[in-house]
């Protein structure tokens, strides 16, 4: 339940954990920490909320507090309702972390809690 304001990128919030087997993902400073080096695959779907049509919405991932250049989806607001999804495989070090950040070219947007973020080791 995220909020902002013209072309900042804001971490977005999730404060909610299904899985987190191990608790690697914190709710509190939404950044999951890799507990062994290794191949992550990291997922996410991100609904945008009252931002204006012919807005730019784009979504990152974030790597130990730096944007990757290559992992990211841009898109324009068409209508009320917009999601963007985003998924990544990045090889991580121990305790190297993983985070979601948005944006949007508008005065105002919202990001919606059907929100989503996801993390696996797959080896």
């Amino acid at each position: 339940n995220t909020t902002g304001a013209n072309t900042t990128y804001i971490k977005v919030g999730f404060q909610a954990a299904l899985h987190n087997i191990g608790n690697h993902y914190n709710t509190s400073t939404s950044l999951f920490t890799a507990p062994v080096a290794g191949s992550y695959q990291f997922n996410t779907n991100i609904r945008f909320d009252d931002a204006n049509s012919s807005t730019n919405i784009i979504v990152r991932l974030y790597l130990n507090g730096v944007g990757l250049s290559g992992p990211y989806n841009i898109s324009v607001i068409q209508g009320s309702y917009n999601s963007l999804v985003l998924s990544s495989i990045l090889y991580l070090q121990v305790n190297d972390t993983m985070s979601v950040y948005a944006r949007a070219t508008d005065s105002s947007w919202h990001v919606n809690t059907q929100s989503s973020f996801s993390g696996y080791l797959l080896g």
